[in-house]
């Protein structure tokens, strides 16, 4: 029976066959600079679109509406619901439920 001990540098390896790895470190300054340039040119490209102010007038009337439905997820006995409005930009509400025995009874927690 063979072995070989092949340890490569992996990532050395990544970085030879994906040129974007340093993206990883999302906190460097180099991906933040990268990120940003990328935002400004998507920005110009969008802003420049005729339609840009009447499609966002509209889409932030839908995000603001009082009357839009929430989609919550079960995550075990929790149930979480991310909310954002003009309000609140981000707001997590979380519903602990209870035991099976009183599982109608709910404490509700906003963050």
């Amino acid at each position: 029976m063979l072995f070989f001990n092949i340890e490569p540098n992996i990532a050395q390896e990544a970085a030879t066959q994906d040129p974007y790895i340093w993206l990883e470190e999302i906190e460097s300054e180099k991906s933040l600079n990268w990120v940003k340039a990328q935002n400004a040119a998507s920005e110009k490209v969008l802003t420049s679109n005729p339609l840009f102010d009447e499609l966002r007038i509209k889409l932030l009337k839908t995000f603001n509406d009082k009357d839009k439905i929430a989609y919550p997820n079960l995550v075990g006995d929790l149930v979480y619901n991310l909310w954002q409005d003009e309000k609140n930009k981000w707001n997590q509400v979380h519903v602990k439920l209870s035991p099976v025995k009183d599982r109608q009874q709910m404490q509700r927690t906003v963050f």
